[in-house]
């Protein structure tokens, strides 16, 4: 065997702020889904006394008000790092390789590597989301006049 079979592919660098606030927002998403379900068994419209209902273990809350208090308040702890995280993409200019670019374009018209290709696809995927779900963008027809690789 040579010494290029074992080699494991490079792993790209992530400092532990980005990790920490990756776990963060895992856990807060996590909250919020056991305080969605309490918020669910609590409804009258929906689960109520006799509609189907989530167990106990799964829930957060207690009752209609504490999950949706849980609900609220891990809402801010995702929503502020998130804040934090934009913050520091604008910041260290990672955005600068998270978004579709000319070499992608590239890739799409004459690259050979399917590797490459579909990576290409998923960066012109993601550019489309993310400025789509911005309120500003409400208005396509600005956006496609500026920006043609936006779906």
């Amino acid at each position: 065997m040579n010494k290029r079979s074992q080699k494991s592919p490079p792993v790209p660098p992530q400092t532990n702020f980005v990790k920490i606030l990756h776990g963060v927002i895992i856990i807060s998403l996590f909250l919020m889904m056991a305080s969605g379900l309490q918020i669910y068994n609590a409804t009258p419209v929906f689960g109520g006394k006799s509609g189907w209902r989530f167990p106990a273990w799964a829930t957060l809350g207690g009752w209609l008000a504490g999950g949706r208090d849980w609900h609220l308040t891990i809402m801010w702890v995702f929503a502020f790092t998130l804040l934090i995280y934009g913050i520091y993409i604008f910041i260290t200019q990672r955005w600068k390789k998270k978004f579709f670019s000319k070499q992608d374009l590239k890739a799409l018209q004459v690259g050979q590597n399917p590797k490459r290709r579909m990576y290409s696809w998923h960066r012109l995927i993601y550019t489309g989301i993310i400025p789509g779900e911005h309120p500003t963008f409400l208005n396509r027809s600005k956006v496609l006049a500026v920006n043609p690789y936006i779906l």
